[in-house]
């Protein structure tokens, strides 16, 4: 029997739609298994479309994890509850719920599912896919026994018809209960009708299984350890999205520890011609997008939320070098233009830096020194008197039994890797950034591992999150909202911890206020209706009870 899941309210382009359901606002079919719930899980409209409507489809999963049975729920009374030992029915495991799902779709002409690690081996994947399992390319990079997963940390989901509806789930989300229920983490999806996105994730995908990266992506630009930057943008419906992927220094790029020199110099942004040695650091193109309004004279907010940093990291110190130094050497952004500007502190800049901890810290270090040494690094041009002012904080800060504080770890972490770009008065040219990518050190962790990251922009002229759309819901306002969450539960506010943010965020799903969703039309539900192009955004953790409500 092929599952049918009923919609319910939702926001769409700004108006909060109801749609006749039996059940309660927030729920699917099932009210208290939130897992079944569309409007919350971004795997299931994708798996739905596909078991409603007939056609040939293709099933990508690139996932850095990939676990069966790791549950988790939190609770007031309780806390954080996770049980990795229970084998759960599949309304209650997100991976399970996945597979069977697909399992079910009319036709999978090709089915891979690559992983970096998991708790499971390759027959016990493939026996959730029986109907698929023959013709599936699975492959495991590493098992349980191993606590550092290889070769791809990517976190992807993909499913096409090959013809006109093609969706790709990319943000921090991997496939595992915990990362919806207990982590903070978020995913956008994407859904195209002409595969330009899509197909580069599925090239990344063939980076991944053939360990390289060289001529697999669009045009033979794919170098060893990434795509190149000469890959064309992708329109889907009012956006612009940038795509790029890499590898170690192919992706993080590399320190600036032995290279200290002023701002253009030792930035390598992630756009054509603008980097050395192939070097790019994706996180940069931030920096290099600030700087491009900035020295117009404009306002410019960054807001960057990161789960780990590493012992040395080039954008930590990019970004904190800028702060201080602004255009120290009145170069613009562009490092191959001869234009200069006039003053040292253009604009103003105002950034705020979000994140749960260091890895491997070298107390002598930059990066250490730059995230230990102020909370506050304000800036107060002479010249102009415009400031550039820095505010860093930490996520929830976990305690060992001693009470002392340690670098967390699954399910207490927050897991998320994200950058917001504001312009005051230039709404338009408002940016996200979202990767699967930690900062951590090239060749360090998930620094030596296959990453992919996007960069969204509005289509000129589409308003979409700027003029009378500034303050409505948006894509762009809800990645604000959820980082305004995060950053007001930060350690040393009231409110602070992860007990307190999961009451929160589960509050607003249950008002259907978190979440943006505009690819499923009004007045619609699973049955007979296609799902149309645009970006729809999810964010965890979800209010999750699998033996009933909280009590």
């Amino acid at each position: 029997m092929k599952m049918k899941i009923k919609m319910t309210s939702y926001f769409q382009m700004g108006l909060l739609v109801t749609v006749a359901c039996c059940c309660p606002a927030w729920v699917g079919a099932t009210p208290e298994h939130s897992l079944e719930n569309p409007r919350l899980n971004p795997w299931l409209t994708p798996l739905n479309d596909c078991i409603s409507h007939p056609g040939s489809y293709a099933l990508d999963i690139d996932m850095g994890f990939l676990n069966t049975d790791y549950s988790c729920q939190i609770t007031d009374k309780a806390g954080v509850q996770f049980d990795t030992h229970t084998v759960q029915q599949a309304r209650n495991d997100a991976a399970r719920l996945v597979l069977s799902l697909a399992n079910q779709c009319n036709r999978l002409d090709s089915t891979r599912i690559l992983v970096g690690a998991s708790r499971n081996n390759v027959e016990q994947l493939k026996g959730l896919i029986p109907a698929y399992a023959s013709q599936a390319i699975v492959l495991i990079e590493k098992n349980s026994q191993l606590k550092t997963p290889d070769e791809t940390h990517a976190k992807v989901f993909q499913l096409g018809n090959g013809v006109d509806k093609f969706f790709t789930v990319h943000g921090s989300l991997n496939l595992q209960t915990v990362g919806l229920t207990c982590k903070a983490n978020n995913s956008l999806r994407f859904v195209e009708k002409t595969p330009v996105l899509y197909r580069h994730f599925r090239q990344l995908a063939d980076a991944v299984e053939f360990n390289t990266g060289h001529s697999r992506f669009a045009g033979g630009t794919g170098t060893l350890n990434s795509s190149g930057t000469a890959l064309p943008d992708a329109a889907i419906g009012n956006y612009v999205v940038q795509f790029y992927a890499g590898r170690s220094n192919g992706f993080v790029g590399g320190t600036t520890a032995t290279n200290d020199q002023n701002w253009p110099a030792y930035i390598n942004p992630a756009i054509t011609g603008q980097h050395q040695d192939g070097t790019i650091n994706w996180y940069d193109n931030a920096i290099y997008d600030a700087a491009r309004q900035l020295r117009q004279g404009r306002s410019v907010r960054l807001d960057v939320l990161v789960f780990e940093v590493g012992e040395e990291n080039a954008f930590v110190n990019n970004l904190w070098k800028f702060v201080r130094q602004g255009f120290a050497t009145h170069q613009t952004e562009d490092k191959t233009s001869a234009e200069l500007v006039d003053v040292q502190f253009p604009g103003n800049l105002q950034v705020r830096f979000l994140y749960q901890f260091q890895n491997q810290k070298v107390q002598s270090g930059r990066t250490f020194s730059n995230l230990n040494d102020a909370a506050q690094v304000p800036v107060q041009s002479a010249a102009s008197g415009n400031p550039y002012s820095l505010v860093s904080g930490k996520v929830w800060t976990v305690f060992n039994a001693a009470g002392q504080a340690v670098d967390p770890t699954t399910p207490y972490d927050m897991h998320n890797k994200l950058v917001l770009l504001d312009v005051v008065g230039h709404e338009e040219l408002r940016k996200l950034y979202v990767t699967s990518s930690n900062l951590d050190e090239p060749g360090q962790g998930s620094g030596k591992l296959w990453q992919a990251g996007t960069i969204v922009s509005a289509k000129p002229g589409s308003d979409i999150w700027s003029g009378p759309n500034i303050a409505s819901p948006n894509l762009w306002n809800a990645y604000r909202k959820y980082f305004e969450m995060l950053w007001n539960n930060r350690d040393g506010q009231p409110n602070a911890g992860q007990v307190n943010f999961h009451r929160q965020i589960s509050a607003q799903h249950q008002n259907n206020a978190m979440n943006w969703i505009e690819t499923i039309p009004s007045q619609s539900s699973t049955e007979g209706t296609r799902v149309q192009e645009g970006i729809d955004a999810f964010f965890f953790p979800i209010p999750y009870a699998p033996s009933g409500p909280d009590s």
